[in-house]
């Protein structure tokens, strides 16, 4: 066995092993508190005590907090074993054909069940920050390496989308538009799009800057 592949395995044999003390696990609570991309060191400097950064420097130590990249800056990410064993809420979560977040009740879940769910549809239209928050901590992993994006619409709705499903999907709208603008209700009926599947699409589309909105409900291809 190579010393490389020795050293991984006592690593995740750590991981599996390691029980929080009533004081780690309220940091790795203050620290799941916080949104995943706002979790940098300007923010830990501001929210934590002198001894909440002692507990969080020695989970770090311990491989049980790491140091990511996301979108450019560095992020506190809590390991994901640790994270559903400790700290993952027991809910499931339902969406309908349309998208739509049916309900959030209490379950077994694991991200890969909603995974499983999302693939179904390809996208979820979400109407409260509140679930929004819950799904994005079910989802923590697959979001930091890239599997599902999301976005915040100007609607106020959230709009979560598998980034396989994006890339097919909203090339069809892309393709459209090199035609020249056209409203959302123009989109829907000629690509045969629900009309939540294409608002997911433009807001994303919008947020990437591929896509600009002319006036409300009426976009343009940025050439």
């Amino acid at each position: 066995m190579e010393e490389g592949e020795s050293k991984e395995k006592e690593e995740v044999k750590e991981k599996e092993y390691f029980v929080p003390t009533p004081e780690e696990l309220e940091v790795l609570r203050k620290l799941d508190s916080i949104k995943y991309e706002e979790r940098t060191s300007e923010e830990i400097d501001k929210s934590f005590s002198k001894r909440e950064k002692e507990v969080l420097e020695n989970l770090i130590k311990k491989k049980v907090v790491e140091v990511r990249k996301s979108k450019d800056k560095e992020v506190y990410s809590i390991v994901l074993s640790v994270y559903n064993r400790f700290l993952l809420r027991k809910k499931g979560i339902k969406i309908g054909k349309k998208g739509e977040v049916l309900k959030v009740e209490e379950k077994n879940p694991e991200s890969k069940d909603l995974i499983s769910n999302l693939e179904k549809v390809g996208y979820m239209v979400v109407p409260t920050e509140e679930e929004a928050n819950e799904i994005s901590k079910i989802l923590e992993n697959d979001i930091r390496i890239g599997n599902v994006i999301g976005t915040r619409g100007f609607d106020k709705k959230y709009y979560v989308v598998l980034s396989s499903f994006f890339v097919k999907e909203s090339q069809k709208i892309i393709e459209l538009l090199k035609n020249g603008e056209a409203t959302l209700q123009e989109i829907c009926q000629k690509l045969n799009f629900e009309e939540e599947k294409a608002k997911a699409l433009l807001t994303l589309l919008l947020e990437k800057g591929d896509v600009i909105e002319k006036r409300k409900n009426l976009f343009q291809l940025v050439s």
